[in-house]
Formats: structure tokens, C-alpha cells, sequence
């Protein structure tokens, strides 16, 4: 019986990382309700020592003082001021245990889980989009965290509190402030729907400008070299501008908090005035014991009006912060919820099979991009067979790279099959399968460390001479005249390595896991025709136990290979020998021509 799936609430994945940390959750807001009550007793301390420790005359001066009443009550609010910032140290330590480790542990799960996502949903989902989701996106909830434990009880802790001691000191003005509580909820309450909305739509906003930019720095050579600046200005300027025009909106509906809220404390402030006339506080026949008392009401209802006030400022700005990491939480969850589409769950492993015998079919095999109606290859029909070194060369969007695509299994096919050794390539487990393929990528990724450490990444087995021979064979001398040798340090990116070493260096890397085919996609454009044509002969010489799959809009590159397939249009116009292509291939004669022009 087939495990059910987890059922989820709304951003109930991103919840699951925060409840690592219940215990901070749970202890932290109750160190924080000790400071809060420590603070809603201040007031009451206050307004003691103004109407019992100060002795006042008949005209109301202040004639005197019950001094050690006031020392005691000033000593207490010492005590409790200690008290309550002890509690609050122990608070800000839960609150940033739980906000960085909620905010990691979310870092880490959407980091691991994109990888487990093919190429295609990455792409789908966006690039930009993965990079705010895991950045921006985590940073608002570790904030939103943060903010719950620090203030989310405390803030409405105070405004109650503060309410019901005004009540006792005074039930009039405990109306009043309950009226202002009312009043400035409600209006939260009617902001909160929009700001909640307006927060997502700046998001998508803030999605498509990252997008933009990083597609703009990604391609800065070219657009330099077609004197694009403009053009890229202009997508750039659109999408910074639809931001901006979101921000705005947003801003405009949250600028109405402050006005709202300094109009409410006036109008609070003029009827605490009226009912002090009323209650006889300016009435110039008082008795000293009237005007003590009095004073003490004031001085304690001005502090709960102050601590309620604030409370409220607290509790809009953290409205405002819940929404947003709301919103971010939300396109956590969406991003968590996307169930790869590459079903990895499979134990056929791969085994070994006859030279000339059938490695890869593709049966009527078709492939549409997301979005996409056009199909970037249709109805294919290809085998290759062990031992076989096949090129595939063909023009832009020819489907050179969808092939790339199908074979390496970084998409299914739209339709039709794909059997790799004779069973349907979809049945392999794909860490076993990866492990017998070598892949060097257009643009190669070599990673910060070692020579040693690089080659050990992709073959953690190898010995000394496997990786001697696998950069003997990639023409990677430059590492042996270094006197360092293997352990010869690169820098982030590798930038101390020109392109055609970078690209040797990838292909000793994918030789050093000693493949049954390896996939060279353009993997010469960096060399000039004599080392291509060295490192051509080598992994000729490696034999037929190695099958491989050359792609490159470069003739040159295709050279020595058994077969050529020339594809149009997605696809195979033609496939033969080299010398057989020329004049036959409209398609490989065009391509042909013209790098001989370019030579010449």
C-alpha cells in the first residue's frame, strides 16, 4: 500500500523548520511576559509615590516627602527594571536561536530540495526567483520568527494590561482607551486584507527584476559586443519601475498608519483632559488629599496611555512584518511543494554490455519545452551502440542541445521513449547511472580548491595515477609544470585558469570517473586547432570501452568521429561519415562553407 503524502496547511512546509525550535518558541515570550509585567506595574509605583510619598499642601505644593516610602518604591522599580532586563536578555537569546536556526534549517531544506529538481522545473520556477525564494524569501521569515518571539505576546499583553489597570484607576478613562484600542484595530483589520495582497505582488515584482538583472550580468559580454546597453536599460528600467509602482501602492495604504494613530492620541488626550475637569482635578477648592490623589491618577493613566499607545505602533509594524513573511513563507512553501517530475525511484542499476551492441535508442522521442508548443526535437530516431563516437552538429535551435537533454536524462520526453542498454532509461536509478557517465558543459564549472580536490569530486576512488592519466589525456600539462603539481591551488570560479584550461581540466574530470560514454557538449571552443586536435587523438586512443557523443557547431571538433547527425529544425536531416556529409547534407555543406571562409 502506497504511503499517503503528507497533507499540508498554507505554508505548513516552512512551519515544519521553525518547530525544531518549540522550546524557544515556548520560552521565549514567557521571559518576555515577566518584563511586561513588570512594566505594567511601574505605573501603579509611580502614581504611589506621587499621592502618598509627596506631601502637599492645601494649594497643592509639594511640601514634603514620606521618604522612606519613596526609597522603598524607587528601589523596587531598580529591582524590577534588572528583573525585567534579565528576562529580556534570556528573551533575545531564544528569539535569535530560533530565527537563525529556523532561518538556516529553511536555507538548507530549499537548497537541497532544488537540487533533487530537473533542469526543467528549475527553469520553469525561475532562476532569479530560486535565488530571492532561498535569500530574501528566508531572511523575512527569520525576521517574521524573531519578531513573534520578541513582541507578538508582549505587544498585546501590554494593551490589555494597560486597559484593565486604567479601568480600576479609572473607568471612564478605561472606556476611552478601549475606544482607542477599538478604533485603531479596526482600522489594521481593513488595512491588513490589501498590504497582505500587495506584499506577494511586490515579490513577483521583485522576481522578474532579479531575473533581468541576473540574465543581463550573465550575458554582459554580448550585450557589449551588439551595443545592446540600451535595450537592457530599457527591460531594466520597465521592471525596476512595475517594483517601484507596487512599493508605492503599498506604501501608500501603510502611510495612513501614522496620521491615524498620532489623531487617535490627541483625541484621547483631549477627553482625558475633559474628564480630569470633570473629576474635579483643577478645582481650585481640592483638598490636599483630593489633589494627591488626583496627580497619582494622572501620572499612572498618562504611563498606561503611553504604554498603550506604543504597544499599538508595536503591533502595526508587526502586522506589517507577519504579512510579509507571510508572503515569503508562502512562496517558500510553493517552491518546497513542486514533486520533481524525474521520478528517481527505481533500483535497476546500469551493467555491462557488448561493443556494438545498442547503448542508447530513442524511439519517436519528442521533447517541449515548458510553455512551449513548439517541440524543440520531434519524433527522433536514433541508436547509438557501445563503442560508437557520434557528433551531432547543426545550426541555433536546431535541438543540439535537447538531445544533450534527453540522453542525460535532465528531461523526459514529451512523447516517445528513450531505452539506455536496452531498458527504458526512466527505470535506472540515476545516482548509479551518473556515476558511468562523464559530462563536460559548454561552459565547464571548476570549483575553488585543488587540482587534487577537483578531480577527487568527481572520482572520490581515484588513485594518484588515475588522475595522472586522466590529465595526461586531457592535455592538462600546465598542472605538471606547476610545482605544486595536484595540489596546485584555484582561486573562486577559477579565475587564475584561462578557458581552454578550465575546459582540459573539466574533461580530466569527467575521464577520471573512467565513464562507459562520455558527452562533450562544445568542449573545444576554448582550444586552438592543434591542442583540439591532440585531445581529439587521445580520447581516440582510449578505445572503444568508451562511447562518445561529440556536439559542437565547430566541423573541426567532429572530426574522427564514426557518424555525424546533422539536425534541423529538431530533426536528423542527415547522418554519415564526415566525407560522406559534404555536398550530400545541405545543412552540414552551409556550416561547412562557412567555416572555411572564416578560416581562410
Amino acid at each position: 500500500m502506497a504511503k499517503k503524502k503528507k497533507e499540508y496547511p498554507p505554508a505548513g512546509r516552512t512551519i515544519d523548520s521553525a518547530m525544531r525550535y518549540k522550546k524557544d518558541f515556548f520560552w521565549g515570550p514567557f521571559f518576555k511576559m515577566f518584563e511586561a509585567i513588570f512594566e505594567l506595574i511601574t505605573p501603579v509605583m509611580m502614581s504611589l509615590i506621587v499621592s502618598k510619598g509627596l506631601i502637599y499642601n492645601e494649594a497643592g505644593v509639594v511640601t514634603g516627602a514620606n521618604w522612606s516610602l519613596v526609597v522603598g518604591l524607587i528601589g523596587a522599580m531598580l529591582a524590577m527594571t534588572f528583573l525585567g532586563f534579565g528576562s529580556t536578555m534570556i528573551c533575545q537569546y531564544k528569539a535569535a536561536r530560533a530565527s537563525q536556526g529556523t532561518g538556516t534549517d529553511l536555507r538548507n531544506r530549499l537548497f537541497a530540495h532544488v537540487q533533487k529538481l530537473p533542469a526543467s522545473q528549475m527553469e520553469e520556477f525561475g532562476i532569479g526567483n530560486i535565488i530571492n525564494v532561498i535569500t530574501n524569501d528566508t531572511n523575512q521569515v527569520q525576521q517574521g520568527v524573531a519578531m513573534l518571539i520578541r513582541l507578538a505576546i508582549r505587544a498585546p499583553f501590554l494593551v490589555i494590561g494597560a486597559i484593565v489597570a486604567s479601568l480600576i484607576i479609572d473607568w471612564k478613562s478605561g472606556l476611552v482607551f478601549i475606544g482607542l484600542a477599538i478604533v485603531l484595530f479596526t482600522f489594521l483589520l481593513l488595512v491588513l486584507p490589501k498590504t497582505s495582497k500587495g506584499y506577494v505582488k511586490v515579490q513577483e515584482k521583485l522576481d522578474v527584476l532579479s531575473q533581468k538583472t541576473d540574465d543581463s550580468l550573465s550575458g554582459a559580454r554580448v550585450v557589449r559586443a551588439f551595443n545592446k546597453e540600451e535595450f537592457e536599460l530599457d527591460k531594466f528600467s520597465k521592471a525596476s519601475g512595475e517594483y517601484v509602482d507596487e512599493s508605492l501602492k503599498i506604501s501608500k495604504i501603510t502611510s495612513l498608519m501614522g496620521p491615524v494613530t498620532t489623531f487617535a492620541i490627541n483625541v484621547v488626550i483631549l477627553i482625558l483632559v475633559i474628564i480630569g475637569s470633570m473629576s474635579g482635578i483643577f478645582n481650585p477648592n481640592a483638598t490636599a488629599e483630593i489633589i494627591a490623589s488626583e496627580n497619582g491618577k494622572i501620572v499612572a493613566l498618562v504611563n498606561y496611555l503611553n504604554q498603550i499607545l506604543q504597544a499599538i505602533v508595536v503591533v502595526t509594524n508587526l502586522i506589517i512584518i507577519f504579512t510579509k513573511s507571510y508572503a515569503s513563507m508562502k512562496r517558500c512553501d510553493k517552491l518546497l511543494a513542486i514533486e520533481p517530475n524525474l521520478v528517481n525511484d527505481s533500483k535497476v542499476q546500469p551493467f555491462d554490455i557488448e561493443i556494438g551492441q545498442p547503448l542508447y535508442e530513442l524511439k519517436n522521442a519528442a521533447l517541449n519545452y515548458p510553455g512551449s508548443d513548439v517541440p524543440a526535437i520531434d519524433n527522433l530516431n536514433i541508436t547509438i551502440h557501445k563503442g560508437d563516437r557520434i557528433g551531432i552538429i547543426g545550426g541555433t535551435g536546431s535541438g543540439k542541445s535537447s538531445i544533450l537533454n534527453l540522453l542525460l536524462r535532465f528531461y523526459d520526453p514529451s512523447k516517445g521513449e528513450i531505452d539506455y542498454k536496452g531498458h527504458p532509461l526512466k527505470d535506472y536509478d540515476l545516482h548509479a547511472l551518473y556515476k558511468e557517465i562523464g559530462y563536460v558543459p559548454q561552459k565547464p564549472q571548476v570549483y575553488r580548491g585543488t587540482i587534487r580536490s577537483n578531480l577527487l569530486l568527481s572520482n572520490p576512488n581515484a588513485t594518484e595515477d588515475d588522475m595522472k592519466d586522466a590529465l595526461n589525456n586531457a592535455l592538462c600539462d600546465y598542472v605538471f609544470k606547476d610545482e605544486k603539481g595536484l595540489d596546485r591551488p584555484i582561486e573562486e570560479g577559477a579565475k587564475d585558469l584561462s578557458g581552454g584550461q578550465r575546459q582540459r581540466l573539466a574533461i580530466a574530470m569527467a575521464l577520471v570517473k573512467k565513464p562507459s560514454v562520455i558527452f562533450l557538449d562544445d568542449s573545444y571552443s576554448a582550444l586552438d586547432f592543434l591542442s583540439e586536435r591532440k585531445l581529439r587523438d587521445n580520447l581516440l586512443a582510449l578505445g572503444k570501452d568508451l562511447t562518445q557523443v561529440v556536439i559542437s557547431e565547430r566541423v573541426s571538433s567532429l572530426m574522427g568521429c564514426d557518424l555525424i547527425m546533422v539536425l534541423d529544425k529538431g530533426k536528423v536531416e542527415s547522418i554519415g561519415k564526415p566525407d560522406e556529409l559534404y555536398g550530400k547534407s545541405k545543412v552540414f555543406t552551409e556550416i561547412v562553407d562557412v567555416q572555411k571562409g572564416l578560416t581562410r
